[in-house]
């Protein structure tokens, strides 16, 4: 039993090669066949993708809290089965959780945030957007879910890809800008290759080549402007964009509810900076014969 324990010990350290753990198993060591069919098995499970990893170690723990006397029992009746697999057991979990758990990293509005991927890879975040990503299995699986919007500086390396509840972009190393917003799904590809899927349809974009989501289909690739200057350094440039997305963007960008009951369908095209709130509004209004007035509940107005 104790040669059986030391076996695994060394095992779970790396200390024993291929070789000694096939002749342990040509002998029909049960203790070491059932270890590595644990190993197997333990390396094929993925996180179902409706539980979160704290929810699903809170009901672990509660699990085990709950059938402290049925273990200690089985321990004492079958003493056959060693401590080491039970704790290989609790090792395997708590990797496994480990290895799944999420990093969520988000702006609140009036903010711009830059954050460093694990690779080196920068993101932009736009005010009031989100990513996630999974940083302990990052080196063997690059993937970051977007909500809202983000300015992406990737790495040379394995497969990109940014994750949206529109469609998904895959890159290889490039600097690209995706804006997935509740009504929008675009993205601009400012160097190297862009892939960008929607369904069953894709796109290639490369620099200076963009493509949106209209009536639940890509755009085809179109040119843009890759030379002006864009909302990472706090400008934002609108070529026949709607006004309420126009206002939605400025509310963002400083913190303000903005009441309008006109037509917000209109189409504004024209530009506003996020240093000075006043400024913007005559910017985006004063073109459309719109003005605006401040309420008591530091609320906008535009009439």
């Amino acid at each position: 039993m104790d040669s059986n324990n030391d076996f695994i010990k060394d095992w779970l350290e790396g200390k024993i090669s291929q070789e000694e753990i096939q002749s342990k198993k040509r002998n029909e060591d049960p203790v070491v066949k059932d270890f590595h069919e644990l190993i197997t098995k333990s390396a094929r499970l993925k996180t179902p993708e409706t539980v979160k990893q704290d929810d699903a170690w809170k009901k672990l723990s509660a699990h085990i809290e709950s059938d402290k006397s049925t273990d200690t029992k089985t321990i004492q009746l079958k003493r056959w089965i060693p401590l080491s697999i039970a704790a290989a057991i609790s090792l395997f979990i708590v990797a496994f959780l480990f290895l799944n758990r999420t990093t969520t990293i988000s702006t609140p509005l009036a903010e711009i945030k830059t954050h460093i991927l694990p690779d080196g890879s920068e993101v932009i975040l736009n005010a009031g957007s989100e990513i996630e990503f999974k940083a302990a299995s990052w080196s063997s699986n690059r993937k970051v879910t977007l909500k809202g919007e983000a300015f992406f500086h990737v790495k040379k390396g394995s497969s990109f890809t940014v994750a949206t509840a529109s469609g998904n972009v895959t890159v290889l190393g490039t600097t690209f800008n995706v804006n997935a917003r509740s009504s929008t799904f675009a993205v601009s590809c400012y160097t190297g290759k862009v892939k960008v899927d929607h369904g069953t349809s894709s796109v290639t974009l490369t620099k200076g080549l963009a493509t949106s989501l209209h009536k639940d289909a890509l755009s085809p690739a179109q040119a843009f402007d890759d030379t002006k200057s864009t909302w990472r350094e706090g400008d934002f440039y609108f070529n026949g964009t709607p006004l309420h997305m126009v206002l939605s963007e400025l509310e963002r960008q400083f913190n303000v509810n903005i009441t309008f009951h006109g037509d917000s369908t209109r189409l504004y095209h024209g530009y506003f900076s996020n240093k000075d709130l006043d400024q913007a509004m005559i910017m985006v209004l004063k073109p459309m014969s719109l003005h605006y007035e401040r309420d008591t509940n530091q609320g906008i107005i535009v009439k």
